[in-house]
């Protein structure tokens, strides 16, 4: 059990680390992950800046093929890029180099989103992502502003008014650093 703040965020876990000075002390050896993570303020934006000051729109993405976790979410208040959301939880598991969304509720864009999806990070170049969600009143001029409509420009942000039920099926490529490529 440990909690602490990094960057602004809150955090606490609890639960057990598997292997832990194997992990720690040789160079092949894996962690393994099981449990309970909380905070009530978790800002990737600030935990992703670098002592430079470089915005997380810098950053990337990389999973750790040494790495393996299972974690239980509770998180009051999130915030990444444009995108923030309250009372977010789900599960979070990684098992080699592919991100498992679970049973994700949070509210958002003056709605409520239910997700499942995972990501494939086993690519160091192309991520794959896969995702169906259920969106329940969200505000879709929020909704494109919020994921920078959604890198196209005939339908954007400003033209949009009004809430959306739907029932989304969502695959695509992402780069690590994020951002999805349209083609895909």
């Amino acid at each position: 059990e440990f909690s602490g703040f990094v960057s602004g965020s809150d955090f606490e876990m609890k639960g057990y680390f598997g292997n832990i000075l194997a992990y720690a002390f040789l160079p092949d050896e894996h962690l393994f992950i099981n449990a309970d993570f909380s905070s009530k303020n978790f800002n990737l934006d600030e935990i992703l800046e670098t002592e430079r000051g470089s915005s997380s729109e810098n950053s990337t993405l990389r999973f750790s093929d040494r790495v393996n976790y299972n974690l239980n979410l509770n998180i009051d208040n999130f915030k990444f890029r444009k995108f923030s959301s309250t009372q977010n939880s789900g599960r979070l598991i990684q098992r080699n180099k592919v991100l498992f969304v679970e049973n994700a509720q949070l509210n958002s864009m003056d709605g409520s989103i239910n997700i499942d999806g995972s990501i494939n990070g086993k690519d160091n170049f192309t991520y794959y992502i896969n995702c169906n969600a259920e969106f329940d009143d969200v505000n879709i001029h929020k909704l494109f502003r919020d994921f920078g409509n959604f890198r196209q420009e005939n339908l954007t942000s400003e033209n949009l008014r009004g809430t959306v039920d739907a029932s989304v099926q969502y695959a695509s490529t992402l780069s690590p650093a994020l951002y999805v490529n349209p083609a895909s």
